[in-house]
């Protein structure tokens, strides 16, 4: 049996499957968005940079002349249009080679991701230094804060547009801009440094230049939070979203799968008889869907078995047991059908030993064997709550006590057992239940208690059948609300074979006026 700790980890294993699975799928369908979006970005800007170069050509022809300087109608220099086209150009090639690659052999999120953020680290790195150095290589910096603010916004746009559709997280999204913020700072020191000559620069205009460099340089670093705000909020919405879908579907598929278990978990259970010669009924009613209780049932000639099992724990690994409990009563009946009820008792505590201690699984049980022509019954009580014996005419009942070790809990050279003997007459009712009834706790924590099922047996029999009114009083005791599995049995001897004189053994007679309970 596993320890709620394992069982949380098995779950959180399974959560992260799925939700890798569920990641990749939603990692290449954004990379993929990413990719085509870009490439429709980039191919329109390559155009109308071609455009913009000829035209600035153009007018420079046209507003040429004295006392005119041509580029004062351009915004970019020519220099940096002309370093934009190329980067464009190579950028295309850039991105489509990692489409390509990335669509055909990456299988895995991780992967995905790393490879988009290795793209747009180069992507971005190419602008800057575009941005930032062709200016100054060509001598057209002009104005260092217009370069300045150029280069930044070439930062603030390839780390907020990958956001917007990238899967990644908040740290993820600050690595991808760690080169080209490098570059940034290096090409921002550089330009306030080249922005006059050295030998009309005094020292002191040099730190101020720098001072104001380091300035923008932390100023900067505020164009990322829009990126990084995106990436927390969107991952975070995507999991919680993703969790809740996942636990909506397997809270439907478990409700399905356990209503089909209960299905088969009710077909264990005997069916219930009445004839001329016995009565036997039952109540169920497990903690969750199907549970540990168990009762088994079979008449074999002029016997009757019946073996009633209270395995630990819950619900399906519960369930689990009594499936496999149920199979090896099955076997050892039909290899032993003469076997009283302290053998059987010995076989099962066998079989629980072996096989279910070692996960700490044990049962509680009472077996039962009545002959009907002579209304003897042998029982074993291995650690289950008292059964009883009430009489139709008397109201007398006897206690069944435990008289037998739980099952499992020691080994067969080990294990000791009683069989206890004596002799139901007509009307007589075996009533057996399990802990569920006792143990039945208010919603204030009083436990119901074996008391009060000795008054309930003690009541009027003719109101309402034993099973649903000792059922009937713990799920009232518990307000519905129960927190073990409750199973009620009875077995009421009726009249004795017919055609056959009952012949009483004084050896198993029980003095029942001196044990009954008044």
């Amino acid at each position: 049996m596993y320890h709620e700790a394992e069982l949380l980890k098995e779950t959180d294993n399974l959560f992260n499957h799925e939700y890798e699975q569920e990641l990749a799928t939603w990692a290449r369908r954004r990379f993929r968005n990413f990719c085509i979006v870009m490439l429709a970005f980039l191919g329109l800007g390559l155009f109308f940079m071609v455009i913009g170069i000829f035209s600035s050509g153009f007018l420079q022809e046209q507003t040429a002349g004295p006392g005119a300087e041509g580029d004062s109608v351009q915004f970019l220099p020519r220099s940096v249009m002309i370093g934009s086209t190329i980067t464009m150009a190579i950028e295309l090639f850039i991105l489509i080679t990692f489409f390509i690659r990335n669509r055909r052999t990456v299988d895995s999120s991780q992967k995905l991701i790393s490879s988009a953020t290795r793209m747009v680290m180069i992507l971005s790195v190419l602008d800057v230094l575009m941005m930032g150095v062709v200016p100054i290589i060509f001598g057209e910096q002009g104005i260092p804060a217009r370069q300045v603010s150029l280069t930044a916004g070439e930062l603030f746009f390839w780390h907020l547009i990958p956001c917007l559709f990238l899967p990644w997280k908040p740290m993820q999204s600050l690595k991808a801009m760690l080169p080209a913020y490098s570059c940034f700072v290096l090409i921002n020191a550089l330009t306030v440094l080249l922005a006059r000559p050295f030998t009309e620069t005094d020292l002191s205009t040099i730190i101020t230049g720098q001072t104001y460099a380091l300035i923008m340089d932390a100023f900067s670093l505020l164009f990322f939070v829009p990126g990084v705000v995106i990436c927390w909020t969107r991952l975070r919405r995507h999991g919680r979203t993703f969790r809740n879908r996942m636990l909506g579907a397997h809270f439907l598929a478990t409700r399905r799968d356990m209503a089909q278990a209960r299905t088969v978990h009710d077909a264990l259970f005997p069916r219930e008889v009445d004839d001329e010669h016995i009565e036997f009924t039952f109540e169920y009613h497990p903690y969750q869907e199907i549970g540990g209780d168990y009762v088994w049932f079979k008449r074999q000639g002029d016997r009757v078995r019946m073996v009633l099992l209270d395995v630990t724990g819950h619900g399906l690994p519960a369930a689990m047991t009594v499936n496999r409990i149920s199979g090896e009563l099955e076997r050892i009946c039909g290899e032993f059908p003469e076997a009283d009820s302290l053998r059987l008792t010995e076989l099962l505590a066998r079989y629980f030993h072996l096989t279910m201690a070692p996960h700490r699984i044990f049962a509680t049980g009472f077996l039962a064997d009545l002959d009907l022509r002579t209304g003897t019954l042998q029982w074993v009580n291995a650690g289950h709550p008292t059964c009883y014996i009430v009489g139709d005419s008397e109201r007398e009942m006897l206690p069944l006590a435990s008289n037998t070790m739980m099952l499992g809990a020691v080994g067969p050279e080990e294990f000791e057992g009683e069989l206890g003997t004596l002799e139901m007459q007509p009307g007589d009712s075996l009533i057996c239940y399990t802990d569920g009834v006792s143990e039945a706790r208010a919603p204030k924590g009083g436990l119901l208690g074996t008391r009060a099922v000795e008054q309930c047996l003690r009541g009027d029999r003719a109101s309402e059948p034993w099973t649903s009114r000792l059922a009937g009083m713990a799920r009232s005791h518990a307000q519905e609300l129960l927190d073990d599995d409750i199973l009620v049995t009875n077995l009421t001897l009726k009249n004795l074979l017919s055609g056959r004189e009952r012949e009483p053994n004084p050896e198993l007679a029980t003095d029942r006026s001196a044990e009954s309970i008044s």
